[in-house]
């Protein structure tokens, strides 16, 4: 695989798993999750994945996590994780400007 493709990838899936636990939190599926404990979140994640895929299953259908996140690729999103906060610590805040 191409260096690229697997920065793609990973950080798409990245995007996939803040995206679930979001709305898992915001629905009340589960309590409010802090984005800056990789691992936690990773844990929380997954016992997520494996109730829901229970669910899927009892009712026949697919399931809705369909990977198991391995050693490798917890490594893989602990970079891109670091990345992503790294750019947070430097990016400037949002300027607002109100104009009468």
């Amino acid at each position: 695989m191409h260096p690229w493709e697997d920065w793609a990838e990973t950080f798409a899936f990245y995007l996939d798993i803040i995206d679930v636990m979001e709305t898992a939190s915001c629905s009340g599926l589960i309590a409010v999750q802090t984005q800056d404990d990789l691992k936690n979140l990773l844990k929380t994640y997954t016992r997520l994945g494996v109730l829901l895929n229970e669910l899927n299953r009892g009712m026949g259908l697919i399931d809705f996590l369909p990977a198991l996140v391995v050693p490798d690729v917890v490594t893989k999103l602990e970079f891109v994780h670091e990345v992503i906060a790294s750019a947070r610590d430097i990016a400037p805040s949002p300027q607002v400007t109100v104009s009468a």
